[in-house]
This record gives structure tokens, C-alpha cells and sequence, in this order.
């Protein structure tokens, strides 16, 4: 019990970190960009602004994706994936010796302990903060320039974006896929490497398992 408690904190603190936007020899792995690449797929540039990565920006701005990323900064690297389709996200962990996952949906934050097939139930209320942190809010996020940085070893171009609440976001392209994302807030720089990017979200990741036992808060 004290384990899983432990795993809940370990989630709570990954997910507000991942969001502060909101594999290094690695390849980027899937992705599928938006339908409004061309069919070389290759990101259109906006006219006049230079934008490599705008097919990305759709795909977070569609609220339907999945996202693979290997987070590192911050004195930590560890592994998560991200399913999102209308109001419902499945989030895993795996890192610092610990594997977990959440889903939120029906107005609920349900955090899933497979080894010990125990289900933490909270109300999405009572912790808007789990699920309003978790992946890429485009909501929060206006455009400020593009340019050239290195990015985790390779210098590529990217698409910049402030955010309302302070800090900043990065895109960065590498050929037709996006090789990551970097967060800069308060003097802090965390890189989110991409390892799948897609639009392939099957209903099954959001079902909270019948035979766990469920405890509510």
C-alpha cells in the first residue's frame, strides 16, 4: 500500500513537470502528422512566418492524438506516453523504478497499479490539476518565433511558442518528423524527446480494469 502511494505522488509530480510546456541517439519512431501535410510529408511552412512545424501544432490542436516522449531535465529521464480523444487521456509512467498509469475521463482521475491490480479513484474536481497538466495545451500558447538550437545533439530548426502563464516552448523538426519538444520555465530546461507521434487512439486504453480492487476519494 505504501508503494502505491508512493507511485501516485511519483505521477502527480511527473505530469505538472511534462506540462511545464504545460532517446538522445534514439529515432523519433512513429508519427503521423496532421492531414494538412502535403504528401511528402513534409510540414507546410505558414508564408512570411517560416513555420516547420505547424502539421505538429494541428495534431495537439485536434485534442486527438498519442504521444511517446522520453523526458529528460531536471535531474531525471524517464519515460511516458500520453493518449488523448475528446475529454478522455490515458497516461504511463516508467522511470526511477517505478511503472504507473492514470485515466481521466467521466469526470473522474482513475491512477492504476497493474502489479498490485488496485485502482485509486478521485474526482477530476477535487484534482483538476492531474489532467488539466498533461500533455500539450495549445490553449495556452501563441506563437513567437522560429530559429535554430541544438536539440539533444543535432542542430535543428524550430517553431517557438510563449505560453500565458510564463515560459516558454520549443518545437523541433528534424526532416518530416518532430524530434521534441523543450520547456523553459523558471530558468529550468526540460526536453521531451519524441519517440511515437500518432493519431492512432484505440477506445481499449481508456478502460479502467473490472477485476482491480478500486478504492475512492
Amino acid at each position: 500500500m505504501k508503494r502505491f502511494f508512493a507511485l501516485a505522488l511519483a505521477l502527480v509530480l511527473m505530469f505538472t513537470l511534462a506540462a511545464c510546456g504545460g532517446d538522445k541517439d534514439k529515432p523519433a519512431g512513429d508519427q503521423q502528422p496532421a492531414q494538412s501535410t502535403p504528401a511528402d510529408n513534409n510540414p507546410p511552412a505558414t508564408p512570411g512566418e517560416g513555420r516547420v512545424a505547424d502539421a505538429f501544432y494541428n495534431m495537439f490542436d485536434s485534442g486527438t492524438y498519442h504521444m511517446k516522449v522520453k523526458i529528460v531535465g531536471a535531474d531525471m529521464e524517464m519515460v511516458m506516453e500520453y493518449y488523448f480523444k475528446g475529454d478522455m487521456i490515458a497516461t504511463s509512467i516508467e522511470g526511477a523504478g517505478e511503472n504507473g498509469r492514470m485515466i481521466s475521463k467521466d469526470g473522474k482521475n482513475y491512477i492504476i497499479n497493474d502489479e498490485e491490480k488496485m485502482v485509486m479513484e478521485m474526482s477530476a474536481a477535487n484534482h483538476p490539476d492531474l489532467d488539466e497538466s498533461a500533455g500539450v495545451d495549445t490553449d495556452v500558447m501563441e506563437y513567437s518565433s522560429s530559429g535554430k538550437d541544438d536539440f539533444q545533439g543535432k542542430n535543428l530548426p524550430y517553431d517557438e511558442y510563449s505560453l500565458k502563464d510564463g515560459g516558454t516552448t520549443q518545437f523541433f523538426v528534424d526532416g518530416n518528423k518532430l524530434a521534441g519538444i523543450r520547456n523553459l520555465v523558471d530558468g529550468e530546461v526540460i526536453d521531451m524527446v519524441i519517440l511515437e507521434l500518432n493519431q492512432n487512439v484505440p477506445d481499449k486504453v481508456f478502460e479502467i480494469p473490472a477485476d482491480y480492487t478500486t478504492i475512492s476519494f
